[in-house]
């Protein structure tokens, strides 16, 4: 996760403060759909900039772990996700505001 700053010429809306997150992860697809189904269905105004979804190629298979143990089973199924998340907060009042 990373803050990113708005686009040159992008204003929030009047009396608000827009926070922008950049989130990356990797999950399957049923994780990937629920993380996003979380973010849709919460009580803070939130608003998806980018949503960026990727396969990632499964992992070679390999017999044993560099310590002699049994490998952990390939990664399959898995993919990449990165999403650009806005929430939007109240915005502190100006001085030419409160007059």
């Amino acid at each position: 996760i990373r803050g990113v700053a708005l686009g040159r010429g992008e204003e929030p809306p009047p009396g608000m403060r827009a926070i922008r997150l950049a989130l990356r992860g990797e999950s399957d697809l049923e994780g990937t759909a629920t993380f996003l189904h979380r973010i849709e269905n919460s009580k803070l105004v939130l608003r998806l900039r980018e949503v960026s979804l990727e396969a990632k190629p499964d992992d070679p298979p390999r017999r044993t772990s560099t310590r002699g143990r049994p490998a952990p089973p390939p990664q399959v199924g898995v993919m990449t996700f990165a999403i650009v998340v806005e929430a939007y907060v109240p915005g502190q009042e100006s001085e030419e505001t409160k007059e």
